[in-house]
């Protein structure tokens, strides 16, 4: 940056900058804490990805439905399969290991807890196809 520009800065900033660094604004503190054992389980769940979850993840990467995704994300105390934060969405699919009555239950505590927040959840159930 030249030092053109540090004359458009606050007197103030001028302080903070030293000769030949780039101006910047200190960067904002999170807002929220992730527990250490949440976030390394949500990492090794990240690979490798169930059939589902790879085609779901294929159509939605890199901004492709102009969103930016994150799967195995941790939202609270839960792990997302996929996570928008600028819609705060939920996408989950449910394998097999949904249809269990306790893990229905489970699922459904889960659901009330994020719309609680805010969070909007949408559920697919990961059906397998036999030719």
């Amino acid at each position: 940056m030249s030092i053109a520009l540090l004359g458009m800065l606050p007197v103030d900033h001028r302080d903070f900058v030293r000769e030949g660094e780039n101006p910047r604004m200190p960067k904002p503190t999170k807002t929220h804490c992730i527990l250490p054992a949440i976030l390394e389980r949500a990492r090794d769940f990240r690979h490798p990805l169930t059939p589902p979850e790879a085609k779901v993840w294929r159509a939605v990467r890199n901004r492709q439905l102009g969103f930016k995704i994150r799967r195995q994300y941790p939202v609270g105390r839960f792990i997302s399969d996929f996570y928008c934060a600028e819609a705060k969405l939920v996408i989950e699919i449910d394998g097999d290991t949904h249809a269990a009555p306790d893990q229905a239950a489970y699922d459904a505590a889960r659901t009330a807890w994020l719309e609680a927040r805010g969070y909007k959840v949408i559920r697919f159930a990961a059906r397998r196809r036999h030719p």
